[in-house]
């Protein structure tokens, strides 16, 4: 018997409309932070020469992230540039509004998924605890895109790897649910767009999964076809209350 469902977010029930182009939205991005930084700083910054350790900081922490699953934050990320650069941090609260302005266009790239409220209500009817666990690099634009799109209702608790510092698929990640919900492990289908963490994250914890394969030609996915398996697959997040449906049936 299916009890509970943890969702992944992006790319499950968000798409990202920037992906075809993604080092262009991670310059624009970095951009924005740098003259953000400008106009609300004493500091002296070259846009360009920031621009490009940013973005090359993002980068080493993307390796880093997918190397050992803890979560290297875009606080961190920032933090590095500053360094690198030989500039003084400032205050906390430049650092939060400075973080806010990074993400501001990515989020107008956000986009929900076909019919999303229509699925999670047909899914919050059938009486499911309902969880969600985010790998993020900020918790704030996380929580932005939750409001956003009106999707806290359906959830509890929400789990962003930003705030734990850890990421699928790490079993101490899913940790916050299982001691939240007090449901075996075994009665919950993780359900995600990645094989590498969601599907192995559900694996690691004796959980089922069910893998949406929307991003199935991504080269992260790719790599792992046939040495990970779902419980069960579905084309879209339309299709997941009658794939669960099929999947409780056999348990």
């Amino acid at each position: 018997m299916i009890r509970g469902l943890i969702f992944d977010l992006g790319y499950t029930l968000l798409d990202f409309k920037g992906q075809a182009d993604l080092p262009g939205v991670r310059r624009r991005m970095a951009a924005d932070l740098a003259r953000y930084l400008q106009g609300y700083t004493t500091l002296v910054i070259n846009t360009d020469l920031f621009t490009a350790e940013f973005c090359e900081q993002l980068a080493t922490a993307d390796r880093m992230r997918h190397r050992d699953f803890h979560e290297y934050t875009a606080r961190y990320v920032l933090e590095r540039t500053f360094a690198q650069l030989n500039l003084e941090l400032p205050d906390a609260h430049i650092m939060k509004e400075a973080l806010a302005a990074f993400f501001a266009y990515s989020e107008t790239l956000w986009v929900p998924m076909p019919n999303l409220h229509k699925v999670l209500l047909q899914l919050e009817q059938t009486g499911h605890s309902m969880a969600l666990i985010s790998n993020a690099s900020d918790e704030a634009n996380v929580q932005r895109q939750i409001d956003e799109h009106g999707l806290r209702h359906y959830f509890h608790p929400i789990v962003v790897s930003a705030a734990i510092g850890i990421r699928k698929p790490h079993p101490l990640i899913f940790k916050p649910v299982l001691d939240e919900w007090d449901i075996p492990a075994h009665q919950i289908v993780m359900i995600g767009d990645t094989l590498g963490a969601d599907i192995l994250g559900a694996t690691n914890v004796s959980m089922r999964s069910i893998w949406i394969s929307t991003q199935a030609d991504r080269p992260d996915n790719l790599a792992k076809v046939g040495l990970l398996k779902p419980d069960a697959t579905s084309n879209t997040l339309e299709e997941i209350p009658s794939v669960l449906s099929a999947l409780d049936s056999v348990s």
